[in-house]
Parts: C-alpha cells; sequence; structure tokens
C-alpha cells in the first residue's frame, strides 16, 4: 500500500509537469501582485512579467517593471529605465526604448524619445515621429508642432499641413489661421495652404468674408482668396452700393489708398474716388458705416528694469588720483560693483510713439573695494571707518556699500525697427535724484579663524545727490552710464571725489 501511493504522487507529479510545459505555464510563487482580478504581475529570477489566473504567460520575464494595465489592455513595461507597450493579447506594441508613453486618447498616444516628443497609434505605427520639441492636439483634429523653436501644423494623420517655419499659429476660425512669419502676418486655410501671403504687418480674421490688413502704413481689406476689395458700407443715402472685389495685381497698380473719411457732430462724412469721379457719402454715426483708423501707438520708454556695472570715482581734477591721506580709498576696479533696480515706470509721449519723457522709482547698492592685505593698514587711517581689527590679521576684503533711493527722469527718442514690431532702438539722457538710505563699512579678516565686521554710519556721506545718466540700447538690453557732479562726501568733511558708473542694462 505505501508503494502504491508514492508512485501515485509521482504520476500526479509528472502529469502536472507535463501539463504546465505544454500550456506554457509557470509555479506562481509568494511574489505576485494581483493587478486587478485575474491578472497577476509576477517576479521571477529577479525579472517581471504578467500571467492570468491560470499562471498563463501573458506578458514574458523580460522587465525591470510591469505597470500601469489599463482598461484596453494595455500595460507598460520598462527595462534599462526605458518604457515599452505590450498588450495582453496582441503583444508587443512599442519596445522598451521611450522615455515616456502617455495614454491613449482618441486611439492615440503621445510618446517621448530622446527629449523629442512624437505619437503613436494603438498598433504601435508611429504616427508623428519623435521630432518635436512640443505638440498639442487641437480641437479640428490637427497636431500644432514646434521644432527648432518654429511652429508648424500636422493633419490627424501626421502629414505637414503647415512646415516649422512659423513664429506663431493662431487657431482656426471659420475654417482660417492666421500665421507669423519673419515679424510679418498672413493666413492659411485648413488644407495649409497660405491664401494671403506673410507681407502684413497686421491681419484681423474674417469678418463677412473680408479682413482687415496694414502694410507700409496703409489699410487694406482682402477677401478670402487674399483678393484686395473696397470695403464700402450700405449707407441709407446709397442703398445700391455694392462690394467690388479688385486682383490684387490691378490694385497694386491702382495704389488707391483707403477712402478718407472725417467725422461732423454725429455725422460721418466719406470722400471716394473712382476712375477719377469723387463721390461724398454723408451718414449717421449710429449707422452701418464703421470707417476704421489706424490705431495710434503710445510712447513706451525704457527705463524699468536692471542696471549692472561697475563703480568708481574722479577727484577734482578729474583723475583717479585719491586726495592726499585717503589713498586707501583707491577702489579694485573689477570688484566695485553697482546694482540699480527700477521695478516701476511712467512714461509720456511728446511726440508721437517715438520721443517722450520716462520716469521711475528704484534702489541702488554701490560696493567700493578697497585694497588692505594686513590689519595694521586698517590702525592708521586718517577716519575711523572699520570696526576694530588686530593688527596680525590677515584682512581679505574691506569696502564701503552704499544703498540709496533713486528717481530717474529721461528724455527717450526711439527708432523703431520695420521689420520686428514693437522693437527699436532707443537713446536717453537725463539726471537721477539720489537719496542716502543707509551705509556701512565691512572687514573679513582672518586671525586663527575667519571673521567678518560691519560698522554703520553715515561717514559725513551726502544725503542727497544727483547724477546724469545716460543710455543706449536695443529692445531689452542696453549699456549706460552716469557721472555726479556733487561729491560724495560732504564739504570740509571727507575728500572730494565725484562718483561714475558704466554698465549693462536690463530691461523687463
Amino acid at each position: 500500500m505505501r508503494r502504491a501511493t508514492i508512485l501515485f504522487f509521482c504520476m500526479l507529479l509528472t502529469a502536472c509537469y507535463g501539463v504546465v510545459s505544454a500550456s506554457e505555464m509557470i509555479q506562481i510563487s509568494d511574489t505576485r501582485w494581483q493587478m486587478r482580478p485575474g491578472i497577476y504581475r509576477v517576479l521571477k529570477d529577479g525579472r517581471m512579467g504578467v500571467v492570468d489566473s491560470t499562471n498563463k504567460v501573458l506578458v514574458p520575464f523580460h522587465y525591470d517593471q510591469v505597470y500601469d494595465l489599463d482598461d484596453d489592455n494595455y500595460v507598460k513595461v520598462l527595462k534599462n529605465l526605458k518604457i515599452g507597450l505590450y498588450h495582453l493579447d496582441k503583444g508587443l506594441i512599442l519596445p522598451a526604448e521611450y522615455d515616456q508613453i502617455w495614454p491613449f486618447k482618441d486611439g492615440k498616444a503621445r510618446i517621448l524619445k530622446n527629449r523629442l516628443l512624437g505619437y503613436t497609434d494603438m498598433m504601435g505605427h508611429i504616427i508623428i515621429p519623435c521630432e518635436y520639441s512640443h505638440i498639442t492636439a487641437e480641437r479640428n483634429g490637427t497636431f500644432r508642432v514646434i521644432r527648432n523653436g518654429q511652429e508648424g501644423l500636422l493633419d490627424h494623420d501626421g502629414n505637414i499641413l503647415l512646415p516649422s517655419e512659423y513664429q506663431k499659429i493662431w487657431p482656426f476660425e471659420n475654417g482660417y489661421a492666421r500665421v507669423l512669419k519673419n515679424g510679418r502676418m498672413g493666413m492659411v486655410d485648413s488644407s495649409g495652404r497660405e491664401i494671403v501671403p506673410a507681407i502684413y504687418m497686421q491681419l484681423s480674421p474674417f469678418d463677412g468674408g473680408v479682413a482687415r490688413a496694414e502694410v507700409d502704413d496703409n489699410i487694406v481689406w482682402l477677401d478670402t482668396l487674399g483678393r484686395y476689395v473696397d470695403k464700402v458700407e450700405v449707407s441709407p443715402m446709397v442703398p445700391d452700393i455694392k462690394e467690388k472685389a479688385v486682383p490684387a495685381k490691378e490694385a497694386e497698380q491702382r495704389k488707391e489708398r483707403p477712402s478718407p473719411a472725417i467725422r461732423i457732430g454725429n455725422d460721418n462724412v466719406v470722400i471716394r474716388k473712382e476712375n477719377g469721379v469723387k463721390e461724398i457719402t454723408i451718414s449717421s454715426a449710429s449707422s452701418s458705416f464703421t470707417h476704421k483708423r489706424k490705431k495710434k501707438r503710445r510712447f513706451h520708454g525704457h527705463l524699468d528694469g536692471v542696471h549692472l556695472g561697475f563703480n568708481s570715482y574722479l577727484n577734482a581734477d578729474q583723475k583717479e588720483d585719491m586726495p592726499a591721506g585717503y589713498e586707501f580709498m583707491e577702489v579694485i576696479p573689477e570688484k566695485s560693483v553697482e546694482v540699480a533696480v527700477y521695478p516701476v515706470k511712467e512714461s509720456f509721449g511728446l511726440i508721437g510713439s517715438c520721443v517722450g519723457l520716462v520716469g521711475a522709482v528704484g534702489i541702488q547698492y554701490n560696493n567700493y573695494r578697497f585694497d588692505f592685505d594686513r590689519g595694521s593698514e586698517l590702525t592708521n587711517l586718517p577716519v575711523d571707518w572699520f570696526p576694530p581689527v588686530p593688527e596680525t590679521a590677515s584682512v581679505s576684503k574691506t569696502k564701503l556699500t552704499v544703498l540709496s533711493l533713486n528717481v530717474p527722469l529721461m528724455l527717450e527718442v526711439q527708432i523703431p525697427e520695420s521689420r520686428n514690431p514693437g522693437k527699436s532702438l532707443y537713446l536717453s539722457a537725463g539726471v537721477v535724484g539720489s537719496v542716502r538710505l543707509r551705509s556701512h563699512t565691512k572687514v573679513v579678516f582672518n586671525d586663527e579663524s575667519s571673521q567678518k565686521k560691519k560698522n554703520h554710519d553715515d561717514f559725513n556721506l551726502n544725503a542727497f545727490r544727483y547724477s546724469y545718466l545716460a543710455r543706449l540700447g536695443y529692445d531689452s538690453i542696453g549699456i549706460y552710464a552716469t557721472y555726479s557732479p556733487v561729491s560724495l562726501f560732504e564739504k570740509d568733511k571727507g575728500p572730494e571725489l565725484y562718483p561714475y558708473s558704466v554698465g549693462l542694462t536690463f530691461n523687463f
């Protein structure tokens, strides 16, 4: 009986082993986790896979991690810090060579490889290759993409509608989208065809089949085929006027400007000239007449921002030699730094949008670095500026720091750049009033240990000063220089020194 029992168990084990081998099943250990009812993530020999409730292998044990099983049976796999995609029924969809794979939406998933984005479908076919730094799925099924800082447009199958050579592509409105290329605006249709070339300074969306455009300080009107049209509104006095489409070539030859219009009281007066005949139309201001004028641009100065430069001072002879007894005040130029911050400004136009006054309020730090090596050099000075330091100490830093409240007022002239609206070369000059808020000296030395000491005092510095300021720049960066005709110190209470500075400006 004992032999029969042993033989029975041996036959049972052999049968079970044959069934598992034939069905590609595994022996499940305790290292398993349920991903959802009937589906388990399993660790075997240091590798992760997926099996079902019958122990059938659904994802082979080739991966470092398996996670994010979704409702469509897609699961992410991780190998050597790269992500792939598996389907429990279809098998491998994407190999483990991606940095990120997002969930599917409308049958497509965004993917990231080598820090560039693309799209795949649910079968693993690459719709958009990973070539773009940014991709946005639009409501109309297209994809807005950015490559090398330029925008482009792809259709829902990943085909190129607009190459990545635009600075901006606006959303489609009624089948048309405005585009910006080389600082000029144009218009494309939903197929990507450029119906209005990118040559206009300003371009509005189509309204009633007509778009308003600005080119060379002229206002023109365009139809949906990109042709020039005469924009004429129906007036109660002239009910039979119709809009007349004019081919672009003919409009260029005629070089006709928009009809001049003025408003007198509650009436609008329009003067039109066509084929040598002038026509004057008078209509109520409340009628449908809406002559559009070019919007006048305001003057905007370039004073809010940061000044970062080097500062020093000159003696009464406008030289950098220090007066007798104050040789110790000779600064280290490359370590004497000035920082001014102007968070707010106010602009006042004088002549159009190119000449005006600009004022601001801000704070300024001036650091004057001196050159001392030993503490003994600080004990024989004509003024008691610095805190006590042992004569045997090694001195690494000495400086005078002044904090001031500044109020500059500048006259600024701007030269706009025609190719880049809103950017200009500017030159400004004016004065800066300064109120000293606080001042201190600082010593850093080593006497068996590193130490630093400060001495807060007014040091007989002038409480109020003014300086001349000049700035030259383009757009948000420039250079500046200052000079104060008022001595840094009060009269007969310190050396006669006149501060100056030069540096860079960074506008907000």
